[in-house]
């Protein structure tokens, strides 16, 4: 009775441990996808003599890379 007990808990308890890492799989996806979008859109600015938006695209750009850093550490592709 012990053993099916155990069996049973055991089950349980994997069971929940892959569920969680498929959500987690599933979520990581999304961002990285988000952080491509992200990219090509910033990508898709064309650049104006004013210094404000330069910096802006290059605060994006940055934060892009550190997301995509992160994503690459986490679940490599």
């Amino acid at each position: 009775m012990f053993g099916l007990a155990f069996a049973w808990m055991t089950t349980k308890v994997v069971r929940k441990i892959y569920q969680h890492r498929m959500e987690t799989s599933a979520r990581i996806n999304l961002i990285w996808d988000r952080n491509h979008k992200i990219r090509h859109a910033v990508e898709a600015i064309t650049p104006v003599p004013h210094p404000a938006n330069h910096q802006a695209i290059r605060v994006i750009r940055e934060e892009v890379d550190r997301i995509e850093g992160a994503l690459t550490d986490i679940l490599p592709r």
